[in-house]
């Protein structure tokens, strides 16, 4: 799952199928908006077909999210209703566009697979903060690993005490060694 954190108080992340049981699709993408007005709220979801995800892009009133099947996808997602995300515009395997690692880069962080800690997010929210607090754990099993990650939204009131949290992931898998 990818996670992409926007100024002007959006945040896609996409999910999907065969890592997070239970979503509607196979490839998920959810908005979650934080802000003065409401604070954290999921703002909706739309659904994509399945595809490597190695870019997204936020604008103030969308979202474009790009990346390789067998060949190049682009999802450019309305989100300036609130709760109402809609894919504005779908390209699919354009001519134009070879995949070549070098010039793609990395894909952009995985919520699960991130480092742990606490990125603190923009907002114009007066009276309070908020962050992506991104936690991992391990503990040692019969034969291997148990591994347990999460990644939540927070927001916290002047004191620093958190206020209010949404669980946007949590995993847990075990590991075995030989």
């Amino acid at each position: 799952m990818a996670a992409f954190v926007c100024p002007e108080v959006i945040s896609p992340f996409e999910l999907r199928s065969f890592h997070t049981p239970g979503l509607e699709g196979v490839h998920v993408s959810r908005i979650v908006r934080f802000g003065p007005d409401r604070g954290i709220y999921a703002a909706g979801e739309v659904m994509m077909q399945d595809f490597q995800v190695h870019e997204m892009t936020c604008k103030q009133d969308r979202v474009e999210i790009a990346g390789w099947d067998k060949g190049y996808l682009q999802n450019i997602v309305d989100v300036a209703a609130p709760d109402q995300p809609r894919i504005l515009e779908h390209t699919q395997d354009d001519p134009e566009r070879q995949y070549e690692s070098s010039r793609e880069g990395p894909a952009p962080g995985e919520l699960g697979r991130s480092q742990p800690g606490v990125v603190r997010l923009e907002s114009a929210d007066p009276e309070y903060k908020y962050q992506l607090v991104l936690s991992r754990s391990e503990i040692r099993i019969k034969g291997g690993v148990e591994n347990y990650r999460k990644a939540e939204l927070v927001q916290t009131d002047p004191g620093g005490r958190i206020s209010l949290g949404v669980l946007l992931y949590q995993d847990q898998f075990a590991e075995y060694g030989d």
